[in-house]
């Protein structure tokens, strides 16, 4: 299924979605390049955790970000749709997603 380039204005300015997460996600690696680096160079371990703790939560936030665009674009279509196994499969999917978490 093609990836919809959702457009957002945020404070005047055109924004993708899909660019928004593409960028968390690109810093994310590099936020956890930094922390190998930081165990290689043999850290205090109390920094590298504090480390950890920020990528931890910078993956919450994206994991919310790209569950809030399947929530708008893939749910939404797959309610106001007419097949049923879609329905249900979306709903199933969502369920499954909320026990993991």
């Amino acid at each position: 299924m093609p990836v919809e380039n959702s457009i957002i204005i945020f404070k005047g300015k055109q924004m993708s979605k899909v660019s928004e997460n593409i960028n968390r996600a690109n810093y994310i690696a590099g936020h956890v390049k930094a922390v190998a680096r930081m165990l290689e160079g043999d850290a205090y371990c109390i920094d590298v955790i504090h480390q950890l703790d920020a990528v931890s939560a910078a993956v919450t936030k994206l994991r919310q970000k790209v569950l809030d665009r399947h929530l708008n674009t893939c749910v939404i279509d797959a309610i106001r749709g007419s097949d049923g196994k879609k329905r249900e499969k979306a709903i199933s999917e969502l369920l499954t997603v909320y026990e993991r978490s």
